[in-house]
């Protein structure tokens, strides 16, 4: 679609559904490949533009996946369009604050040998013996991929890093062995939300990605 039937498509919905309050799954016109942005940077673009012509003067938010959102932010500035609004995010604000105590958990446990609680411990020692290994690129791209981009399917993930379905597969039955990740209805694979300060502490530590503390500074 052209960028001006595009915006007049996006305008002719939003004055059709006026009382709509919040765009939600906004992180389904994204993915982490080289050519994922551009769906939801013209969405954005588009979105911010027209703004001023809705007709209701409340407020439209807009809700996607917190990851795809702060990898967003990071790379392509994402909030300068769509800043992060804490007094709509209170539910959030509570699980960030006890991912990070799970995550300091983590370190005093690695740094001090300081016992870590039982609901983390067999869950992340399993873990930690899976990436750790030097062989683990692949297994560590494919939770990155998961993290970020959300719920995958094998052949996403194939397409995403350039693996074949058997690696994929052989990864896949790992991870859900050790309740990482968890089969979707719609053949798609997504992390178990519970063991996510696992996850995210394990990507941190082995290749420096950092999404949980960068997501709520501000410029």
């Amino acid at each position: 679609m052209q960028a001006e039937n595009y915006r007049e498509e996006l305008l002719r919905q939003l004055h059709a559904q006026n009382e709509v309050s919040a765009i939600i799954g906004l992180e389904q016109l994204f993915r982490r490949t080289t050519n994922g942005f551009n769906t939801i940077k013209q969405f954005v673009r588009e979105l911010v533009s027209i703004q001023s012509s809705r007709l209701s003067s409340s407020p439209l938010l807009c809700r996607m996946d917190v990851f795809a959102y702060s990898f967003l932010k990071g790379a392509k500035n994402f909030d300068l369009l769509l800043p992060f609004d804490r007094k709509n995010n209170s539910a959030f604000l509570a699980q960030h604050k006890k991912w990070a105590l799970q995550i300091e958990q983590l370190e005093k446990f690695e740094r001090s040998g300081i016992k870590i609680d039982n609901d983390l411990s067999s869950t992340y020692l399993q873990l930690r013996q899976v990436v750790s290994r030097p062989s683990a690129r692949d297994e560590l791209r494919t939770l990155v991929t998961l993290l970020i981009s959300g719920p995958s399917s094998v052949d996403e993930i194939c397409q995403q890093l350039g693996l074949n379905s058997v690696l994929v597969g052989r990864m896949i039955a790992v991870f859900d062995q050790i309740q990482v990740i968890e089969p979707r209805g719609d053949e798609t694979y997504a992390l178990v939300e519970q063991t996510l300060s696992i996850v995210l502490f394990c990507l941190r530590e082995v290749m420096g990605i950092e999404l949980l503390g960068t997501l709520l500074e501000e410029h």
